[in-house]
């Protein structure tokens, strides 16, 4: 019966890049979510600037044109904030990228080497299994002269 030596590394192994592709995944998710978060702001920035330029051409009153434009100060300070963000989150999920092809290369290296003693176990065991087959044959031999 085949054991292998290294079979709780192996585990080990494959528990770590299990966790490497959830973390990745995260960062994904991080990434995704702070793009969407930006995308909504420059769109509620375009659409702001838009009604601003709208009321102005009707006519507002100085407060009015106040608030816009405290409105869109702010919206200009939260997409640089969120651009921020936004490439802090594209650090870390490189980094878990590559925690995670490090990891992957790991499990995989440790699964050749499975691999590898599984056909040296089956080669011994089928040349010891030869060996007696031949041993057999001697025994048979050697009774019939």
């Amino acid at each position: 019966m085949f054991k292998f030596r290294f079979e709780t590394l192996l585990k080990v192994k494959k528990i770590h890049e299990e966790k490497a592709l959830q973390e990745f995944a995260a960062a994904q998710r991080t990434v995704k979510d702070l793009e969407d978060r930006r995308q909504a702001r420059v769109a509620e920035q375009a659409a702001t600037s838009k009604e601003f330029i709208s009321r102005m051409d009707q006519g507002i009153t100085a407060g009015e044109a106040v608030d816009f434009q405290t409105y869109l100060m702010h919206l200009e300070i939260t997409i640089g904030d969120l651009e921020i963000q936004l490439r802090q989150a594209r650090i870390t999920e490189d980094e878990a990228r590559q925690t995670l092809l490090k990891a992957k290369t790991e499990s995989k290296a440790m699964n050749r080497l499975k691999q590898i003693e599984r056909d040296r176990y089956i080669k011994e065991q089928n040349r010891l299994e030869m060996q007696f087959i031949d041993e057999i044959a001697i025994t048979r031999h050697g009774k019939e002269l």
